[in-house]
């Protein structure tokens, strides 16, 4: 599965402005099976120490194309347009006609993947 990670703090300022347009593009992708938005609040969680990358700042924004190790660092805008650019420039899997609707995975149900 392709997935798109956002890694918050309840007290980040640029967190709170984007939040909006992050759940806007998981609205967008709910319906694919093979999408997953998901988002992670920092200042309940840690990051294993063998995490294939680190947090140095909020938000910290990574996408994964499906069937990879790889992370790829978000460095646009945090614009819902911006969002979905990635995720089809990048998406392994076919974004196939994309409706609105749905609503946000929670880092529990994102955990099997």
């Amino acid at each position: 599965k392709d997935i798109f990670l956002e890694l918050y703090t309840t007290w980040c300022g640029h967190c709170k402005r984007m939040q909006a347009a992050w759940d806007s593009l998981a609205k967008k992708y709910v319906p694919l099976k093979d999408k997953i938005t998901m988002y992670m609040d920092m200042s309940d969680n840690d990051l294993l120490p063998s995490a294939p990358f680190q947090v140095t700042g909020f938000p910290t924004i990574k996408f994964k194309p499906a069937g990879t190790r790889t992370f790829i660092n978000y460095d646009r805008s945090h614009t819902l347009k911006d969002f979905s650019a990635l995720v089809e420039e990048h998406a392994v899997n076919s974004l196939g006609p994309v409706a609105l609707g749905g609503s946000v995975r929670s880092p529990a149900e994102i955990a099997q993947y």
